[in-house]
This record gives C-alpha cells, sequence and structure tokens, in this order.
C-alpha cells in the first residue's frame, strides 16, 4: 500500500477533525480510527468487509472474535500492512496496544500515540511493547 503524496498534510487534518469526536461502535471506535486513516491515506478501504455492519459492542466483540483478534482482523483485511518493530514505526503508521477496555489500534503520530477515547482522542506516550505496522 502506498501512501499518497500529501499524507502528513491528510494526517494532520484528520487527528484534527477527530480530536472531540466520542466513541461510537462502528462510526468512531478504534478499527474504524485505523481503517478511515488508512483510506483516507491511500485510497484503500480495507474495512470494506465490516464497514456498517455493526454498531453495538457485541456485533464488534463477535467481528474481531472471529478474526481470531484486533492483530489478525488487520492483517486479514490488510495483507499490505507489514508488522513493524515497535522502534521502526514512524508518524502514520498503526499501532496496537493494551488500552483500558482491552487490545486497541491507533496512529503513531511520532513521539505519541493517538487512540479514540470516549470523548475523543488520548495521546498516551509510546508503549514500547505495541506492535506496529507500516503503513
Amino acid at each position: 500500500m502506498t501512501r499518497l503524496e500529501n499524507w502528513p498534510t491528510l494526517l494532520s487534518l484528520y487527528v484534527d477533525s477527530r480530536r472531540n469526536q466520542p466513541f461510537a461502535w462502528g462510526t468512531n471506535d478504534c478499527c474504524m480510527f485505523a481503517a478511515d486513516w488508512v483510506l483516507i491515506a491511500t485510497g484503500h478501504d480495507i474495512a470494506s468487509a465490516f464497514r456498517g455492519s455493526y454498531s453495538g459492542a457485541i456485533r464488534a466483540t463477535r467481528i474481531i472474535a472471529e478474526a481470531g483478534g484486533i492483530d489478525k482482523l488487520l492483517e486479514q483485511h490488510a495483507p499490505a500492512l507489514k508488522r513493524i518493530p515497535r522502534v521502526l514505526a514512524g508518524r502514520g503508521d498503526l499501532v496496537l496496544r493494551e488500552g483500558q477496555h482491552g487490545p486497541t489500534l491507533g496512529l503513531v503520530l511520532g513521539a505519541i500515540d493517538c487512540f479514540v477515547g470516549e470523548d475523543g482522542l488520548a495521546f498516551p506516550p509510546l508503549d514500547e511493547t505495541a506492535i506496529c505496522w507500516r503503513l
């Protein structure tokens, strides 16, 4: 998957657009947050198989469980993304780490990561144990 030339600007605009958007299953949860970024940055919709098919925790949990976990779900629907060591992850790459409610997908922004929180985006410090994928 190749990023568009203006992806740094697109990343800034995307994060700003989601900064105060509250968590919502199926539209602004961790999977859709990451998938929407991939769509914006590359034009490829890695969530096309499940986009619009859930709006609650039960169905979302079922989709993730059937795939074998969020990491497996991502790898099944975006095989072009390659897992990379945390130390090699850069701006715009995807990151999976343990959150308050279990594994959660987000974006690498450089010295911080970005995740969907209950009331908007959260920007926790880097987690060296996180799993990352090069976009």
